[in-house]
């Protein structure tokens, strides 16, 4: 029987990745595909929201390769003090006026957060 070899990442799903960047790349084809004549027709850009969508979608490439280089041992001595900056942002909110509607936000300028996203990733950690 042939014994697995660790490298730096570990046991690397490659068939996960895949999956994921075949998914990636399908959601910018439609976001490209449903949004290019709107934004040509009234930015004179059909890509403008193909670019925004690439820019986060490398930003988040780029978070995934860092979680898979973290070692989550390391995160979970910080989930006290993950969860209380979480509490935080969650009465934060209330602070800031409606996004679209919605109150569950945080407006920052250019981008909005929503402290919910990041409390289900600290309560998993905890």
């Amino acid at each position: 029987m042939k014994k697995k070899r660790k490298g730096k990442l570990g046991e690397v799903d490659f068939i996960l990745i895949c999956t994921i960047l075949i998914l990636l790349g399908i959601g910018l084809v439609m976001v490209f595909s449903a949004s290019s004549w709107n934004t040509a027709v009234l930015d004179n850009d059909p890509m403008y929201y193909f670019k925004k969508q690439l820019l986060w979608a490398g930003i988040g490439l780029v978070f995934m390769v860092a979680a898979m280089l973290i070692d989550y041992h390391i995160i979970k001595r910080f989930t006290l003090i993950l969860m209380v900056v979480c509490a935080f942002l969650l009465f934060v909110v209330f602070k800031f006026g409606a996004v679209n509607g919605a109150t569950r936000w945080i407006d920052l300028g250019g981008a909005s957060l929503q402290p919910s996203e990041i409390v289900k990733y600290a309560v998993v950690f905890y």
